[in-house]
């Protein structure tokens, strides 16, 4: 992956927004694998590239600061991540509508997970309501099992 980073930038040159992307997903494996301090400056010079080449108010930018904020949250730097989170946050309800799936995963679920109510919350609070669309799941939208008489094995005959 770091190769291709490599060659990203030496054919479309260090500002292309591909590159961005290489960085950012560099930055993505570093984080997974734990290696924080190498995920970081990769973090910020996907946000920047993204930044320049299409604005402090596109959802790339908002990609790119929600890594950081992932970043920050494993490090226990939640006063950091808060910030950057409530920009992501905005960036996307602005370019994309507060119904898109995209805007109220990252309120709900990150912002929640770091702010200091979270703390006093337990973790089933997470789990318990999952999100269709931004809303809780009624009954109605939870897929239900087909009745036995249905089943491959009900339809078997000795």
């Amino acid at each position: 992956m770091k190769r291709a980073l490599e060659i990203d930038e030496e054919t479309l040159g260090p500002e292309h927004p591909n590159v961005g992307s290489s960085f950012y997903n560099l930055a993505e494996l570093y984080r997974a694998q734990g290696r924080y301090g190498e995920a970081d400056p990769l973090y910020k010079r996907s946000l920047a590239i993204r930044e320049k080449a299409f604005g402090p108010e596109h959802p790339a930018v908002a990609s790119s600061l929600n890594g950081l904020v992932e970043l920050y949250r494993a490090q226990g730097r939640n006063d950091e991540a808060e910030p950057l989170l409530k920009r992501a946050l905005a960036i996307d309800q602005k370019a994309l509508g507060p119904e898109h799936p995209k805007s109220p995963r990252r309120s709900t679920t990150s912002l929640g997970s770091i702010t200091p109510k979270a703390a006093t919350r337990k973790p089933s609070h997470f789990i318990r309501a999952p999100l269709v669309r931004g809303r809780r799941r009624s009954a109605r939208s939870t897929p239900k099992s087909p009745p036995p008489s249905t089943t491959l094995q009900g339809s078997i005959s000795p």
